[in-house]
């Protein structure tokens, strides 16, 4: 089954945030854990508990992280990685050229699910 989704380029910012952010906790590259519940931005002290409690659950030492193909992470964090990837590589050909070495090439499939599409709507 497939489905379409139609989005602002707001939205799919947005969604290529959350889906970063998603994979990236299953590797282990927690430095993005740094805003608390009510959107205020954790201090030093605060953020290095954070980080060390979770790396602790997930046997990890301070700076360590899994790679992304790792048996050690779930397939559904490698589909999240690919959704994000393919949204920034569009968002990237639209003329948003910031990370152009990252962004400037086209996406690899890390996890099992095909590559998402994403087109404009005035795309043929």
């Amino acid at each position: 089954m497939k489905y379409t989704l139609t989005l602002t380029e707001s939205q799919a910012r947005t969604i290529s945030r959350a889906v970063e952010f998603y994979s990236r906790s299953f590797l282990g590259q927690l430095d993005l854990w740094h805003v608390s519940v009510d959107g205020q931005t954790l201090g030093y002290k605060e953020r290095g508990a954070v980080e060390c409690l979770l790396k602790n659950m997930m046997n990890l030492s301070r700076g360590e992280s899994f790679g992304i193909y790792s048996d050690k992470i779930p397939d559904e964090a490698r589909v999240a990685w690919d959704i994000r990837k393919v949204i920034d590589y569009r968002l990237w050909m639209d003329g948003d050229r910031a990370f152009r070495g990252v962004n400037s090439y086209p996406p690899d499939q890390s996890g099992k699910e095909p590559l998402a599409k994403i087109k404009k709507e005035d795309d043929k």
